[in-house]
C-alpha cells in the first residue's frame, strides 16, 4: 500500500467514526470526495436548506476533523471591510470564528472548527449540538449589517455549494 492509499484509508476510518455518530443522532448526510484526493467529507443537511461540511484532509492530518459552514459566498473583494467584520463577529462569538476564504473562484466568509476526531467520536451530543448551532449561527450572521453590505449570497444545499464548501474546508 503506497502512502496516498494509507492516508485515504486513515481518512476513511475517521469519516467512519463520524458516520457512526451521525447515525446515533439520526442526522442525514451525503459522502463527498475532495478534488484531486486532498480529502474526504460529509455534507450534513437540515430540513430548511442549512448544511455543514465535515471534512478530513489527507497528508498527515487524517485524525483531525474540520466542521465548516458557509456564511456568504462571492462577497465583494474588500479585504479590510471583510476582515474588520470577521474580527468583530469572532470577538463577540469565538465559538464560531468567522474568516475570509479568498480564492480566484470567489471570496467567501466561513466559520470552521478543527479538532481531533476523538473529541466528536466520544461525545456525540457535542457533535450534534455543534453542528446544529453552527448552521443556525451562519443563518443569523448573514443579517449582520457589515457582512450584508458586502453582498454575496447564502450557501445553499446544492451540489455546487456543497462541493465549494468541501474544497474550502480542506484548503
Amino acid at each position: 500500500m503506497d502512502e496516498l492509499e494509507q492516508w485515504e484509508a486513515a481518512a476513511r476510518r475517521t469519516i467512519g467514526m463520524i458516520c457512526s455518530g451521525l447515525e446515533q443522532i439520526g442526522l442525514r448526510w451525503v459522502e463527498l470526495q475532495g478534488p484531486g484526493m486532498i480529502g474526504l467529507g460529509l455534507a450534513v443537511g437540515w430540513p430548511d436548506d442549512r448544511f455543514n461540511v465535515i471534512s478530513v484532509g489527507l497528508g498527515g492530518s487524517e485524525d483531525t476533523v474540520n466542521i465548516s459552514a458557509g456564511i456568504l459566498r462571492d462577497v465583494a473583494q474588500d479585504r479590510v471591510r471583510i476582515l474588520d467584520a470577521c474580527n468583530r463577529l469572532t470577538r463577540d462569538n469565538a465559538t464560531f470564528p468567522c474568516f475570509l476564504h479568498d480564492a480566484e473562484a470567489g471570496w467567501d466568509v466561513l466559520t470552521s472548527l478543527r479538532l481531533p476526531v476523538g473529541v466528536f467520536a466520544s461525545n456525540i451530543a457535542f457533535l450534534n449540538l455543534y453542528l446544529e448551532s453552527q448552521a443556525l449561527v451562519c443563518e443569523n450572521l448573514r443579517s449582520d449589517p457589515d457582512l450584508a453590505s458586502l453582498g454575496g449570497a447564502a450557501y445553499t444545499w446544492d451540489e455546487a455549494d456543497v462541493n465549494r464548501l468541501l474544497t474550502r474546508s480542506l484548503l
